[in-house]
């Protein structure tokens, strides 16, 4: 598959001729990001609130995706996705963020959308099995740095994808890690190939 990052916590996933895009923002929402000009087959959404569910962003053409955007198990286009419910706080509201794991490329793929606290109830943990690619949330009003590595190799990890994210709490995290290569990729090529032999590697998309 051939991932991209869009700003905030916007990826867009391919392969072949499949497109899913997960928590499509509206262009407006990041200055400077990558033009958001495509059709997504699937959208999957861990929160509704403008900064993860601008569906418009993504429907183009006479292309318009299936949307996900609760918790509960969904078949689509030959995937099987998986939503268990997390409430959190933000902008001074309490929100309704649904963390998603689905197989793409034969590759598992966990989606945590955004956290406020690093406690995951039973039920999210147990629906979590082995993960290849963990997108995390490095947003200033989530999880501090510390928190969000503690929390992203608890799942054990191959690759860690690390979404809306600032200067300051990439280079935080990395210095949890232990690493200090921050340096951005314009898109990510990846095959199951690929995740053998990596733990919890991390990989900066550029917006």
């Amino acid at each position: 598959m051939i991932i991209t990052y869009h700003g905030k916590q916007f990826i867009r996933m391919q392969l072949g001729d499949l497109v899913v895009a997960l928590n499509p923002h509206a262009e407006s929402a990041t200055k400077g990001a990558k033009p958001t000009r495509f059709g997504a087959d699937v959208a999957i959404c861990s929160m509704v609130h403008p900064e993860f569910h601008a569906i418009d962003a993504v429907a183009y053409g006479d292309k318009i995706p299936f949307v996900i955007d609760g918790p509960g198990s969904y078949e689509v286009r030959g995937m099987t996705v998986q939503g268990k419910l997390t409430p959190v706080y933000k902008d001074n509201e309490t929100y309704m963020n649904t963390v998603y794991f689905f197989t793409f490329d034969d590759m598992e793929i966990c989606v945590l959308g955004h956290l406020s606290t690093p406690q995951l109830s039973t039920e999210v943990r147990e629906a979590i099995g082995d993960v290849d690619v963990l997108v995390l949330s490095l947003n200033e009003s989530g999880l501090n740095p510390h928190e969000a590595h503690k929390l992203a190799l608890s799942f054990e990890p191959k690759i860690i994808l690390p979404v809306d994210y600032t200067e300051k709490t990439l280079q935080m995290f990395q210095k949890e890690a232990g690493s200090t290569d921050t340096s951005p990729v314009e898109k990510l090529t990846l095959k199951k190939k690929d995740c053998v032999g990596k733990n919890a590697e991390i990989i900066v998309l550029k917006s």
